[in-house]
């Protein structure tokens, strides 16, 4: 069975549509708490997500195989971090992201949003949108897709009918 033919992904967001685009690329992207850092002086906020390729869902049709790459993620112009609902004692060490919005201020400041599933978040304020993205190894398979909240409904009323 041939592999698909991998171009290595590599994109530049400036403003909130282009933010939506890397976020539909991230979703169910696995962050690693550890790989997370916020560098002040430079103003870079930085991590590496295990990201599910989903433009190579449908690759291999007729059986469970898919896959995940290595993605670095650098956001440039960040004056500040915030976290909500991080329990340090009890602290989940691989996130899973959901999406990423943006919310503009009206001194045109800007938030971006990284909603993680179990309503974790990490806010970046910004003072202009300046985000890289850049798929940095080859991908490897894995039989694991992600579902999520409408398939696992759509299942269960294939079930009950």
């Amino acid at each position: 069975m041939s592999e698909p033919s991998f171009t290595p992904l590599k994109l530049l967001a400036q403003d909130a549509e282009e933010i939506h685009i890397l976020s539909v690329h991230l979703q169910d992207g696995l962050f690693p708490l550890t790989s997370m850092h916020f560098e002040k002086e430079d103003k870079t906020f930085s991590c590496l997500v295990n990201r599910f390729c989903w433009e190579h869902v449908d690759a291999h049709p007729n059986e469970n195989r898919y896959y995940r790459v290595h993605t670095g993620l650098v956001f440039s112009n960040v004056f500040a971090v915030h976290q909500r609902n991080f329990d340090q004692k009890h602290e989940q060490r691989i996130l899973n992201l959901l999406m990423m919005t943006v919310e503009e201020h009206k001194n045109s400041k800007k938030t971006i949003h990284l909603l993680f599933s179990g309503d974790k978040e990490i806010k970046l304020e910004v003072k202009s949108i300046q985000c890289h993205f850049g798929d940095i190894d080859h991908p490897w398979s894995t039989s694991k897709k992600p579902t999520h909240l409408h398939e696992h409904l759509e299942e269960l009323e294939k079930k009950s009918a």
